[in-house]
């Protein structure tokens, strides 16, 4: 008997772990945007930093440090990600924890730059 027919109650601890692992992968992205996006100093972008070492342009025009910042996407798509990867595999595995997600979100975005520079 292979494990897709087997009944959920059979299959054991695996189902378990693909359930954290997702919860983990989810709320990994969204803090990976979290990162990208937040601004310690009104110069200093972590997202900026971390492209710049990447090799990658942070900003449009890069010598100017103006034009469209790239940064703000890449944090974007990185929570954008993990809220789709908790929507898909969390509202009915992990309904409780699929439904704290916009809270955790608005908590890192008012009281995370504090936190950070106070850290600073």
């Amino acid at each position: 008997m292979n494990r897709w027919s087997m009944k959920r109650s059979e299959q054991g601890a695996g189902a378990d772990i693909r359930k954290i692992s997702y919860a983990v992968l989810s709320l990994v992205l969204i803090l990976i945007g979290y990162v990208f996006s937040v601004n310690i100093t009104p110069e200093l972008c972590l997202g900026d930093r971390i492209l710049e070492a990447a090799g990658l342009n942070a900003w449009e025009r890069p010598a100017a440090r103006s034009g469209f910042h790239y940064s703000i996407l890449y944090g974007l798509g990185f929570v954008i990600a993990g809220w789709l990867v908790a929507r898909v595999t969390l509202k009915h595995r992990l309904p409780k924890l699929y439904k704290s997600i916009p809270a955790m979100i608005l908590v890192l975005l008012f009281i995370g730059p504090l936190v950070l520079r106070l850290l600073v």
